[in-house]
Order: structure tokens, then C-alpha cells, then sequence
């Protein structure tokens, strides 16, 4: 293999003490021009050079490093014009030879060059399908569309790029159907920033399928895949947990005039958030409703507003009475808007009214009623109707009322005497609909369950809803009609719903007589009761279904303490004591009210053992019983794969519920705007399409609200497509005139596709290469600039410019900084000549591999030459460069032993302070700042080395000298402080004459801290 040494490196192995001293054409300044760059990667840097000595150099060669480890460089080029530079801070360096025969080379560099430029590629990400957010106004979303049906909607984000006039949007790949490629028109949403992204809602309704949509800013383009996945499903108006179907009971009636009597309202349950894309539908009014007869179409539809949850419905040219009782039905059909072949439809019958809703108050003289049609289910009646009273016996007519379109316009006061029958009724259209007989006495009842229960005895409750009538006297009767009791009720009060206590097991009539005459004579009533001993001989401990507190928290549920029987009851005072796993505890509770259970609701429950003692004052009860907990997950994990869509993100758990395998579900929590909303079974997966940060869950229920069981964060970085730094390199070898340009693509999605076109990127000259890893292009004249196009799998796309090194007179080692300050670290860098090995020499003669060296705690015995030698990838023989590190002396004083002085001073004396600094680069600013008590600090106005200080006026005035400090700043290696303290001390008059300058120059005494 042929070894390429240049001319200076014989100069340097062999007089390199002469060279520096015969390198004299450095008398010239580095100037920069720089333009920003508005793109990923096309600001400039134009190079100048001015000086005695500018117009002497030969073979200058101007390069670029990043000041970033690993940044973004250009190899030495002959062209002063540095171009296809991304912003950032470089370091520019110039190296040239003295003379025409290549001897005495000088290198200069410009530290701290900024290419401006606020320019980020443009993320493009798919905004998902469903509206979350109950707010009237909420940025736009994705929408499903129907199957079979273009109902769907393309929402889109885009953070950074230039948006400054909208980018260009074009859909690549659609299903069948939609044309593509083709440029889409966008409305842009009125809020948002570059940061956090514009929302664009492309124009059009659209089929399920996948698609792609790219976008070009004029730098970047930026290209998204996703898939519009259809919905098949219609919502279910009614609420699940009560009913099984939409029945008669969501019939309300229309009220108002309805002289066709063929409009209905409906009671619907709306779709909520918990299904994001129904929901979506909902509020965007895309739902419609119509009856018609028995799998009849409906002749009229009615949209299903956001906020009207009873919409009304027409029945066409039927009547609402045609539809009274089973099996007299109808069909309800709900359908998707622009989609008539997406319906449900129910069939069902409207409920004939036959009683009316009621309330009473059992006065002393008269029943007060208030009597009115039901407006739900039960009173589905064709508006106006007549509202009539009669007493039976005589056909009295005791109210008619007509014409009433609202049940509310019924007048409430009735007064019906008691032990009178009267008959009530609703006229429609001239035929009676219903009527009912009325007939009142004010009897009081009871309610065993709501008796108190005591360990010997027992209490009586009154039951009288209505009952306005006080006193009531009781009189208690055992079997043999003898009096135990006398009682008197007062009022509806609490204290007064109880008797008296009573034994258990014996048979008691309670006789009540009422302050109200009925016929001449008081009302009385009674009734017969026995009661057993209701105290719990055993008891069951379970886990009590209740979804409020299951589902957020690993085992947490609630539980159910059961006397085994609704005749056994635990009584107030009851004490509860369970025991349970190590992590439970022992835990006690008390019963406030009697009661045949006891619920203890929100606490974790975890599996194991649990024992229940129960103490009633007069016993005891206890069971032991193994509780499996509540909800629990097993192997939360996921997988993540790239794709064009995004990340997709594969969970898996195992979820179980009282210890059974459970269905498991998933959702995001949190996420990026525009994230999925959607909720997943076990096999399903989501697509992160935006970066960020993501929270994924394990949640019990398909339902897009539930609260997370157990929770992951996930960082999505989605880092932008670009060249990578570290392997990609353009140079000739020594003694060739072709280029080796070699390019490797980072981030994105694999493979990529790579062609070369020249500067101005309008001639095609190689490619295209389509490769996972690196490609070369064997092209290209040394010195010479190219424009590189890079296309990912997915179609991302930029393009940079790239300029083929001359290795033969390319400048390849640099230094960070050189000089170096004493103790920092040596930084050295050889440019990128592919995959290959750098293998360095030191001074002190060992050798180090590796593309970058860093050599710690710079002294003077690691200044001097480092070589490199370099096996260029494809050149076949190695390259050669060296530098000469300089180090600095340390920044000091002369006598370091005098960085800390306590010095003495006499009053009205003066004192001067500083001493010689030595080290560093020799160009030193100086800092004073003095201070009473060493804490609060004043600054000197004096920038001298030196600082004199005069005393006070004597011992006892204030000195606000006493503390001093200097701060040496050398222009390149930093700061070195020293400190002072002045004490003053009295000073008497001395009798040598010579003495009388003590205090004035040296202090009197002087020692160290």
C-alpha cells in the first residue's frame, strides 16, 4: 500500500522547532459572510481572508465543523463559499501554504460562527377519528366513515416546517374510488403555532381505506399514512343498563296541538364521549330518526339534534292510537345522514295511558289531590284532551276542564271527601282513552324492614305517606286483647314513626284512631303483626359489586356483610371486625342504623383469607371466607414497530375480575393532540402518529372515559430524516480526479432511496440507489458541489448539497481550541473519511484509535505534535495530518502564597494590594470589590492590577475595606480570584523618624489565612 506523506510532515518529524519559527505568513484576519438557512440545510458561509499576508497564500482550503460533537461538517474545498450548512455554531478553518513549493503551512480558524436559521422540519401527523370533548367549540377531528358510504372526514396536524402561506397538500395512495395522486384543498383552523401545529381539514368526504397525504413547504416534504377505518355500527338510543331494547317506555307524548295525532317524541339516550366516533356523528347531526307503521319506511326524518334528547317523530299518515297495545307495533329506524343504507330499527308498540301520576294529602276534612296524565311512557296521549271528574254514585260532574294541550294546565286542587267514590277521566278526540275510580281512607300501614330491632325487643314503624291528620292515637293489644301500649302520633317527625318496644314471637294489634269523622263518627283502622327475634345468627363477607369504586385501583372494590336474611338484622351498635391478608389489616366498623346488611364501600381488597366477627351487644357471629380480589393485571407489555403511519404500539395484559380472566381492554389517557380515543381489545393496537408523550392503560370496560387500571408512559421521538453526520462523506483520493460520495440516511422509515443531481438541483447525473444501509456513489471532480435528493420508504424527501474534498491538499485534524488552558481537555477531531479506522500518535510517542481524541488535564508535557493516519475507506492508501498543540501556564500570582492575605493597616494610612499575575494567555482584565462584613459586596470602578486602599479615621469608624477580593480574567482560560482582609490597628507615633512611612506601601504585618 502506497503512504501518502506530505512535504510539511517531513518538516515537522525533523525541524519542527524550525518551522515554527519560519512560519511567517500569518499576518491575516478569517472574516465570515453568513446566510441563515430558511430550510433543513441550505445556509451559507462566504469566506474572506484580508491582511498583509492574505494575498501570498497558496492551496487555501476553507472547512466547517460543527461546535457540536458529531454535528454537521464540510471537508476542506478550494471554494470560499461553504453552502448546504443547517443552522447552528461552527468553527471555520483556513489552511494554506507559504509558498508555491508547499512549505510552511500556517491554519487558521473562526470560532463561534452562527448560520442563523429558526427552520424545523415539517411533522406531519394524522389527527384520529372521535370527538372527546363535551365543549361547544373544539378544534376539528378525523370522522369515521360508514361502511359503504363517503361520510368520512381527513383532519390532519402540522408542527414546524413553513406555514407561513399554507403548504401544499396532495393525497398519494387512496382506496378505489378517489383519485390520486391529486392536490387537496385544506381549511386551516383559526388557532395554533408552529410548535404546537395548524389543524387543516382536507376538503371532501371519504370512504374507508388507507391513504397517504404528503405535504411540501418548499423545503421538506413530509408525508403521513393512515387508515380511515369504517364503522359499521349504529348507536343504542336507550341506556343499556335498564333495557335490552328501545320500547314503549321511550315514548313520550308530543304536547301541544296535534290534530293529525300522528306526532310522538321519543326518549333517547344520547351517544357520550364513552364512544368517541358515535359521538362525533351525534354532535355533527348526522344522525336521523323516523317511525313509520310495521317495517314501513318512514315517510319524513327527523335529524337527532345535539341537546334534544326527546326529538319528535311523525308517524306519517297514522295515528299514535294505532299503535296502542301489543301487538299493534311500529318500526323506529335510525339512520346515518347521506347514508340511508346504515340503519337500526326497532320494533316496538306505544303503551295505551290508563292511569294517571297522583298526589295526596289525607287532611282532617278532605282528601287534597292532585291528578294529571303522565307525560312519560304512561301518558302517550293525542293533545288537546278534556280532563273530567264525576262522582259515581250521582254522575256529578265535579271538574271539566277542555282543550288542554299540557298536562300542566290541569288545576291541582281537587278535594275529594272520603269513603266517596268518584271516577276520573281523559277524553280525546270524543272517546274516552282511560279512567280510573277514586276512593280514600287515611290509613296508617307498616314496614317490617323498617322496624328497629333490638337483642330482647323490637319497634313498630308507622307507615302514612300522605297522612296531614294529627294526633293519631295507637292503642297496642297483645293476642288476648288486652292493652301493652298506648301511643300517640303527632306528626310525620322521625321521633314519632316507632312505637313503643315490644316482645318478639308475640302477635300484636295495632288499633289507631284518626281526628277524622267519617259518617258521624272517627275514622279508626288497625292491623295484626307478629315478629320473630331478628337477631343474626350468621352472617356471610363478599366482595359487593359496585362499579364506582372498581376499576382505578389494583383491588379496589367494596364489601357486603349479609345476615343471611332480610327478617335478621344487624342493629345499631353493631361492631364489625375483619381481618384479612398481611396488606389489609384488621379493620373495624360500627353500625349506625339497623339494617339485614352493611356495605363498606372504596377499599383494596386484596386475595387471601378473610374472618368477619360480628358483635350485637347480646352475641356474637363470625365466618371465615377466601375473597379472590377485584381487579387485577397480569404481563402489561408492549411491542413497537415504525411505520408510515406512525409507531404502532401493541399492548397485551391479562385482566382479571374476581379472579377469572377477564376481557381486556386499553386506551390512551394522554397524549399529543390529536391522539387515538378509540379503545382496544387484547390483538389490537394503536398508531402514535404525532411525536410526544403518551400514557397508555389497562381499562376494565370498552369505554372511552373509564379511568386507568394500571398505566405506562411511552416518549414517541419521531426524529425528523436526515444525512447521517458520522457516515456520510464526499472526497477524492490523493491522486485521483473522481469522488467517492458516500451517504447514509438516519431516522424515517428504511429503506431509502438516494439520487445525484448537480448544484443548481435541476440535472439528474447518478442514482437512483435504494438501500437500508449506506450507498456510494463513485462521481464527481474534487472540489465540486452536488445536490443530494434522500427519499424514505415512506416518502419523506429532502434534498442538501454535498462538495467533494481534494484529499491530496485537504487540512483533516482539528483542535476545539489550541492553544489549551492548563488542566482542560485537549480536543481533536479528524474529518469523516467513511468507515474506516484513525489511528493517532501523540507526543510522548503511544498511539490511540478513534475518530475523536480527548487528552484531560493539559499540561505542558502533553503540547506538541499529534499525528493522525488515516486508512481512507476508498482510497487504498492512508492519509496523513498532524497539529501542534500548544498548552498555557496556569493562571497565577507570582507567590502563590499570597492568593489569601489578613493584612494589618493604621488609621489614614494607605495600602496598596495586587501582585504580579503570570499564566493563561497573558491578556488579563482585572475586577476589584470590597465589602464591610465579607457578605454584601460593592464594586470598584478601578480595572488596574494594583488597588490602594486608605484607613479609617481610627479603630472604631466603620471600614468598608475591611474585606477585598480581585478577579483576574484571562481572555481564554478563565477566572483566578484572590482575597484580602484589612484589620486596623492603633498606631502611635514612632520616635525614628524612619518609621513614619509604617503603614504607607508594605503593611506592618502580613500572615496567611
Amino acid at each position: 500500500m502506497r503512504k501518502l506523506i506530505y512535504p510539511i510532515l517531513f518538516i515537522i518529524s525533523f525541524f519542527g522547532v524550525v518551522l515554527q519559527a519560519q512560519t511567517t505568513c500569518d499576518n491575516f484576519t478569517v472574516n465570515t459572510v453568513v446566510t441563515p438557512s430558511t430550510c433543513q440545510s441550505n445556509g451559507t458561509v462566504t469566506v474572506t481572508l484580508t491582511g498583509a499576508d492574505a494575498a501570498g497564500l497558496f492551496n487555501v482550503q476553507y472547512s466547517l465543523e460543527s461546535a457540536v460533537s458529531g454535528g454537521f461538517s464540510l471537508l476542506p474545498t478550494a471554494n470560499n463559499v461553504l453552502t448546504g450548512i443547517p443552522a447552528g455554531t461552527y468553527t471555520v478553518t483556513v489552511s494554506a501554504f507559504c509558498d508555491s513549493q508547499g512549505q510552511y503551512s500556517v491554519v487558521k480558524t473562526k470560532t463561534n460562527v452562527v448560520v442563523g436559521g429558526s427552520y424545523q422540519v415539517p411533522e406531519l401527523s394524522f389527527v384520529a377519528p372521535g370527538r372527546s370533548s363535551t365543549a361547544s367549540t373544539v378544534s376539528p377531528t378525523s370522522r369515521k366513515p360508514y361502511a359503504g358510504c363517503a361520510t368520512g372526514q381527513i383532519v390532519m396536524l402540522l408542527k414546524n416546517g413553513n406555514q407561513t402561506a399554507t403548504p401544499v397538500f396532495t393525497m398519494t395512495s387512496a382506496p378505489a374510488g378517489v383519485t390520486v395522486p391529486q392536490i387537496v384543498s385544506v381549511s386551516r383552523y383559526s388557532s395554533g403555532s408552529l410548535s404546537a401545529g395548524y389543524i387543516y381539514t382536507l376538503d371532501g368526504l371519504y370512504p374507508s381505506g388507507d391513504y397517504t397525504v404528503e405535504i411540501n413547504d418548499g423545503c421538506y416534504v413530509s408525508s403521513k399514512s393512515f387508515t380511515l377505518e369504517e364503522l359499521t355500527d349504529m348507536p343504542i338510543p336507550y341506556s343499556t343498563s335498564s333495557y335490552t331494547s328501545l320500547t314503549y317506555n321511550h315514548i313520550r307524548p308530543y304536547l301541544g296541538d296535534n290534530p293529525g295525532c300522528s306526532l310522538i317524541n321519543l326518549s333517547l339516550t344520547a351517544p357520550t364521549t364513552s364512544n368517541v366516533d358515535f359521538y362525533q356523528y351525534y354532535r355533527d347531526g348526522l344522525y336521523e330518526v323516523g317511525a313509520a307503521a310495521l317495517n314501513q319506511t318512514p315517510t319524513s326524518w327527523t335529524t337527532w339534534e345535539y341537546g334534544n334528547s326527546t326529538p319528535t317523530v311523525d308517524l306519517g299518515s297514522n295515528q299514535l292510537s294505532d299503535f296502542y297495545g301489543s301487538p299493534n307495533k311500529m318500526s323506529i329506524y335510525f339512520r346515518v345522514k347521506n347514508c340511508p343504507s346504515v340503519q337500526s330499527k326497532y320494533d316496538l308498540y306505544i303503551r295505551k295511558p290508563y292511569y294517571f301520576t297522583t298526589g295526596y294529602r289525607y287532611n282532617c276534612d278532605s282528601v287534597k289531590a292532585m291528578i294529571r296524565p303522565w307525560t312519560d311512557y304512561d301518558g302517550v296521549l293525542c293533545y288537546p284532551i278534556t280532563f273530567k271528574v264525576v262522582k259515581t254514585d250521582t254522575n256529578e260532574v265535579i271538574r271539566e276542564q277542555t282543550n288542554i294541550t299540557n298536562p300542566n294546565q290541569i288545576v291541582d286542587s281537587l278535594a275529594f271527601a272520603y269513603k266517596t267514590r268518584y271516577t276520573v277521566s281523559v277524553i280525546s278526540n270524543g272517546e274516552t282513552i282511560f279512567s280510573v275510580n277514586e276512593n280514600h281512607t287515611p290509613d296508617v300501614s307498616y314496614s317490617s324492614t323498617s322496624d328497629h330491632k333490638y337483642c330482647d325487643t323490637w319497634e313498630n314503624y308507622y307507615s302514612r305517606s300522605y297522612l296531614n291528620c294529627y294526633p293519631v292515637y295507637v292503642d297496642i293489644k297483645d293476642s288476648g286483647g288486652v292493652t301493652v301500649a298506648l301511643d300517640t302520633i303527632y306528626s310525620s317527625a322521625s321521633a314519632d314513626s316507632y312505637s313503643p318496644p315490644l316482645e318478639y314471637d308475640k302477635a300484636y294489634t295495632f288499633n289507631f284512631t284518626y281526628n277524622i269523622i267519617i259518617n258521624g263518627n272517627p275514622y279508626t283502622s288497625s292491623y295484626t303483626k307478629t315478629t320473630a327475634n331478628g337477631m343474626p345468627n350468621a352472617l356471610t363477607l363478599s366482595i359487593y359489586n359496585s362499579s364506582s369504586y372498581e376499576g382505578c385501583i389494583i383491588n379496589n372494590g367494596s364489601l357486603r356483610i349479609y345476615t343471611g336474611t332480610t327478617s335478621r338484622v344487624w342493629p345499631a351498635g353493631t361492631v364489625f371486625t375483619i381481618t384479612g391478608p398481611a396488606s389489609f389489616g384488621t379493620k373495624t366498623y360500627t353500625v349506625t342504623s339497623s339494617s339485614y346488611y352493611y356495605y363498606i364501600y372504596n377499599l383494596v381488597i386484596p386475595p387471601g383469607d378473610y374472618t368477619v366477627t360480628a358483635d350485637y351487644g347480646c352475641g356474637t357471629v363470625s365466618s371465615t371466607t377466601y375473597l379472590p380480589g377485584v381487579y387485577d393485571v397480569e404481563d402489561f407489555t408492549y411491542t413497537t414497530e415504525n411505520t408510515c403511519s406512525g409507531m404502532k404500539v401493541t399492548p397485551s395484559a391479562t385482566l382479571t375480575y374476581y379472579g377469572n380472566t377477564a376481557t381486556t381492554y386499553f386506551r390512551l389517557t394522554s397524549g399529543p393532540a390529536g391522539y387515538d380515543r378509540s379503545v382496544i381489545s387484547s390483538g389490537g393496537s394503536f398508531t402514535f402518529s404525532a411525536a410526544g408523550t403518551y400514557i397508555l392503560s389497562v381499562v376494565t370496560t370498552n369505554d372511552a372515559n373509564r379511568c386507568a387500571l394500571v398505566s405506562d408512559t411511552i416518549v414517541y421521538t419521531a426524529p425528523p430524516m436526515e444525512l447521517d453526520n458520522t457516515r456520510t462523506s464526499a472526497y477524492a483520493c490523493v491522486g485521483s480526479s473522481v469522488g467517492n460520495i458516500a451517504l447514509q440516511a438516519i431516522n424515517g422509515v428504511a429503506p431509502y432511496t438516494y439520487e445525484l443531481w448537480d448544484e443548481n438541483n435541476t440535472t439528474q447525473l447518478q442514482g437512483p440507489q435504494t438501500s437500508s444501509d449506506r450507498v456510494v456513489y463513485t462521481y464527481g471532480n474534487p472540489g465540486s458541489t452536488y445536490t443530494v435528493r434522500i427519499a424514505d420508504n415512506c416518502g419523506n424527501s429532502f434534498t442538501q448539497q454535498v462538495t467533494v474534498a481534494n484529499l491530496e491538499t485537504a487540512k483533516l485534524v482539528f483542535a476545539e481550541s489550541n492553544p489549551v488552558c492548563y488542566g482542560e481537555d485537549i480536543k481533536l477531531r479528524c474529518l469523516t473519511l467513511g468507515i474506516t479506522d484513525y489511528d493517532w500518535t501523540y507526543p510522548d510517542g503511544t498511539t490511540h484509535p478513534g475518530q475523536i481524541q480527548v487528552i484531560t488535564g493539559a499540561d505542558s508535557s502533553k503540547s506538541g505534535w499529534y499525528k493522525v493516519s488515516v486508512e481512507a475507506e476508498f482510497c487504498g492508501a492512508p492519509v496523513e495530518d498532524s497539529i501542534y498543540i500548544s498548552v498555557y501556564n496556569p493562571i497565577n500570582i507570582t507567590d502563590p502564597g499570597l492568593a489569601n492575605q489578613t493584612l494589618q493597616i493604621c488609621p489614614r494610612a494607605s495600602l496598596t494590594l495586587g501582585e504580579t499575575v503570570t499564566g493563561g494567555s497573558g491578556n488579563y482584565t482585572y475586577k476589584w470589590q470590597y465589602s464591610s462584613n465579607g457578605t454584601s459586596w460593592s464594586t470598584s470602578s478601578a480595572t488596574t492590577p494594583t488597588f490602594s486602599v486608605t484607613g479609617p479615621n481610627n479603630t472604631t469608624a466603620s471600614f468598608s475595606y475591611q474585606y477585598i477580593k480581585r478577579t483576574v480574567t484571562d481572555a481564554a482560560c478563565g477566572e483566578f480570584v484572590e482575597n484580602y482582609q484589612l484589620n486596623v490597628i492603633p498606631c502611635y507615633i514612632p520616635v525614628n523618624p524612619d518609621l513614619m512611612n509604617l503603614g504607607t506601601g508594605n503593611p506592618m504585618k502580613k500572615s496567611k489565612k
